[in-house]
């Protein structure tokens, strides 16, 4: 049960900021005088089985900046209330991963019409500066996520796919190179139309789990679309995708861009110069990482109960509030839960990350069988994209067909994260089922995992 407090979330590392001003006559962002109250942003909250509250969201300052918490102490700002007291942290766990931890999906939207084109300070346009702004979030793209480029540029021809979702950078980059380097007519938009294509390329259905962003740049010139602004807010929130816009030049339909954004969990940012628009992309790159998640594992057994999560961090303080249904995930916490995301095909290999809910007590193995043909490599994640099991050993396959990971450290109780990529390959058909098995005989005392019986995908149109 996935349930929106604030309203829906946001990028690779939490990003942006609301409204800062913009000075036309100078082409500078105005920054408000800070506070020390921080907001919190995009409240998800995820109820799980067994006993696991788990909740999504960004912090920003008062400027709406991010607040990136350093990363060796990411719990340590946050504590954790239910009914007015302190939970015992004794007797239970509670993780901050920021956002590298998550499955996030992020379409990148850009603007090739002839008002951007035409946008100019000295030799670099908008166009330009937009290219090389995609091409920076590229390079930053952790390996735990995925990104799809689309573009716009005449109301004649429908908003095109330059690169279908994958996390793949040299596969996005080359396909964005390729684009940029054909003969283009740049002309007039339908905006409306544009942004509901780009939230109709997300697959996989909706997702509990799942964060799905899209950043689009438009001047908001509206000339044919067959959509409407709310067909395009009906469309998000069935998706549960956040929409953040940079509103180029002399703006058209700014109240519709802005309500676009508020509604879906987004943000709006005016950029009335080339300057001012530099800097709001310098903003976005320079706020990646303050989006996270927070999980603990409830002792509650019955009933609903008032959860309040604080934070106070280098004389920062914020805190939000909520009413959860506590004893509906009552479970035995010796079941821990395993899914997948969503497998995208690149150069014949299908990619997938296999990702960790809940984490049992002292659980220092993870043997499993891909019953294919084809050949599979198994490899481990990063710590700095989240990976759990970053340093363990990996064998396999063995004459069964098993891989093996293992540690002499286990994981801690509670915990969540991916935990090893599956490469497999060569895959070229367009609908693909491989069953999977993991072997839960391996474990004692009770404990076992729920995961999926097998990897399914499934070719986009």
């Amino acid at each position: 049960m996935k349930l929106k407090l604030i309203m829906s979330l946001a990028l690779i590392s939490a990003l942006l900021g609301i409204f800062v001003g913009c000075t036309e006559d100078s082409g500078t962002v105005t920054e408000p005088p800070v506070s020390s109250t921080v907001k919190f942003k995009d409240v998800q909250t995820f109820l799980q089985i067994p006993s696991q509250v788990q909740f999504t969201f960004r912090i920003s300052d008062s400027r709406s900046h991010a607040v990136v918490i350093d990363s060796g102490t990411l719990t340590a700002p946050f504590r954790i209330y239910e009914d007015g007291a302190e939970i015992d942290y004794s007797e239970t766990s509670y993780f901050v991963h920021p956002a590298a931890s998550l499955e996030l999906d992020m379409v990148v939207l850009l603007d090739f019409t002839n008002s951007m084109a035409t946008w100019k300070e000295g030799d670099k346009s908008g166009i330009d500066l937009e290219v090389d702004w995609a091409r920076e979030l590229i390079d930053q793209l952790a390996s735990t996520h995925r990104m799809a480029i689309m573009e716009y540029h005449d109301r004649n021809v429908d908003a095109g796919i330059i690169a279908p979702f994958t996390a793949d950078k040299a596969a996005l980059t080359a396909a964005l190179d390729a684009f940029v380097a054909q003969p283009l007519d740049h002309g007039s938009s339908r905006v409306w139309d544009a942004l509901y294509s780009a939230v109709d390329i997300f697959d996989g259905g909706v997702s509990a789990t799942k964060e799905r962003t899209i950043f689009f740049i438009t001047d908001g010139r509206e000339t044919s679309s067959d959509k409407s602004p709310s067909d395009v807010i009906a469309y998000a929130k069935q998706w549960q995708a956040s929409i953040f816009i940079i509103g180029t030049g002399s703006v058209n339909n700014e109240t519709a861009l802005t309500e676009i954004s508020d509604q879906t969990g987004g943000e709006y940012y005016p950029a009335g110069s080339i300057d001012s628009f530099r800097q709001r992309l310098q903003q976005i790159t320079r706020d990646l990482g303050g989006q996270y998640k927070l999980s603990y594992t409830t002792l509650k057994r019955v009933g609903t109960h008032d959860v309040r999560v604080q934070f106070a961090y280098e004389g920062l303080t914020g805190q939000f509030d909520t009413s959860l249904d506590l004893g509906s995930i009552y479970g035995d916490d010796r079941v821990g839960v395993i899914t997948f995301d969503s497998p995208t095909v690149t150069a014949g290999h299908l990619r997938m990350i296999v990702r960790a809910q809940h984490i049992p007590r002292n659980i220092d193995r993870f043997r499993f069988k891909l019953d294919t043909p084809k050949t599979c490599n198994v490899s481990l994640i990063a710590a700095d994209d989240g990976g759990l099991c970053d340093g363990w050993s990996i064998s396999g396959p063995d004459s069964l067909g098993y891989f093996e990971l293992a540690s002499a450290t286990p994981l801690e109780f509670g915990d969540f994260g991916p935990l090893f990529n599956i490469d497999i390959s060569p895959v070229t058909e367009a609908r693909l089922s491989i069953p999977f098995e993991l072997d839960t005989t391996i474990y004692s005392e009770g404990k076992t995992f729920t995961y999926p019986g097998s990897i399914n995908y499934t070719a986009a149109d």
